[in-house]
C-alpha cells in the first residue's frame, strides 16, 4: 500500500526554522563573561581565607600579624575566635559565589558592599587590638569598590 500523505523534504527544514525561531537565546559579549568570572574569583577569597582560619588558626593569625597567647585559656579562647571568622568567611564566601552565579549585578554588589564592611571593620579592630596590621585587611576595600563599579558600569 502506498502512503497518501509522503513527508517532503522541505516541509521538515520549514518546520524547524519554525522552531528555532522561537527559542529564546540570550547572547553574552566578552565583558559579561570577564566580569561573571571575576565575581567568582573574588568570591573565593574570603571563602580560602576561612577554610584556612578553621584548619590553622595561630598560623593563619601569625600571617595577619596577631599575637598568639601563650596562656592555654587565652590561647584556646583565640583559636576559638579565629574559627568563628573563619566559618563567617567561608559563609561570606560562598553566599558571594551563589549570587555571583546568578549574574544580577543589583545582588552582586550588595555582597561587595558587604565585604567593603567587613574588610573595613576587619581593619579597625586589627588596629584596636594589636595596634597594627589594619592595611592587611583594609588592601581589599579597593578590591570590592572596583568590583561594584565593573558591575554597575559594565552590566
Amino acid at each position: 500500500m502506498k502512503d497518501s500523505n509522503p513527508i517532503q523534504v522541505s516541509d521538515c527544514l520549514l518546520n524547524q526554522s519554525s522552531i528555532t525561531s522561537k527559542i529564546p537565546i540570550k547572547t553574552t559579549n566578552m565583558n559579561e563573561n570577564i566580569l561573571h568570572y571575576g565575581n567568582q574569583l573574588m568570591a573565593l577569597v574570603p571563602g580560602l581565607i576561612g577554610l584556612n582560619l578553621l584548619v590553622r588558626p595561630e598560623a593563619t593569625l601569625q600571617q595577619m600579624e596577631f599575637i598568639i597567647p601563650s596562656e592555654p585559656k587565652a590561647r584556646k579562647l583565640t583559636q576559638g575566635l579565629a574559627r568563628v571568622y573563619g566559618i563567617r568567611n567561608v559563609v561570606i564566601g560562598s553566599i558571594g559565589l551563589n549570587l555571583s552565579l546568578t549574574r544580577d549585578p543589583k545582588l552582586i554588589n550588595m555582597i561587595y558592599l558587604g565585604g567593603l564592611a567587613m574588610c573595613v571593620t576587619d581593619g579597625i579592630v586589627a588596629k584596636s587590638v594589636i595596634g597594627h596590621g589594619e592595611w592587611l585587611h583594609w588592601v581589599f576595600a579597593p578590591i570590592c569598590i572596583a568590583g561594584a563599579a565593573a558591575n554597575y558600569y559594565l552590566s
